[in-house]
């Protein structure tokens, strides 16, 4: 009899601490749609300091909407003060995944289909960058809260020496 408990009491121990690793395991994956804030920021990387009143041109390659292709846009948008330029995106596709034990939390946003450049008065004009392509270290931090993501991009610009 106290063999059987034993036994008994081994192998209920086995299951519950298998239950726990599978639950600790898990995790939930999911997709959904987010709207996303862009904020450029423009600045002189030699004095640290934000540029106001720069031109931040963007063209936008939209993507297929219900199987037709839709027309490129221009658009340009103008620091304030504080050297920031702001623009939306309505509906972006976000992903991520919930946190477990063993797994950390992530979120990540499809970034849209963006090219753009700064101008701004006695400063040389960027080159044409791409949103969700190229450099990561000085743009793109994704995050999320109150149903939107924010990503921002910062755009160093040179003095202009001629001027």
């Amino acid at each position: 009899m106290a063999k059987n408990r034993i036994i008994f009491s081994s192998v209920a121990g086995l299951v519950v601490a298998a239950g726990f690793l599978v639950l600790a395991s898990s995790r939930t994956v999911w997709v959904g749609r987010t709207d996303l804030e862009v904020k450029f920021i423009v600045l002189d990387p030699n004095s640290g300091s934000r540029i106001p009143s720069a031109t931040v041109a963007v063209d936008w390659f939209a993507d297929v909407n219900h199987g037709e292709q839709l027309a490129p846009q221009h658009f340009t948008l103008k620091t304030a003060n504080n050297g920031e330029a702001k623009s939306s995106v309505k509906d972006c596709m976000s992903f991520g995944s919930g946190g477990s034990l063993f797994h950390r939390s992530s979120y990540s946003v499809h970034l849209p289909r963006w090219r753009f450049r700064a101008t701004a008065p006695g400063f040389i004009a960027n080159e044409w960058e791409y949103l969700a392509y190229g450099d990561t270290g000085k743009r793109r931090e994704v995050r999320g809260g109150n149903g939107r993501a924010i990503v921002e991009v910062v755009i160093p610009m040179r003095r202009d020496a001629s001027k």
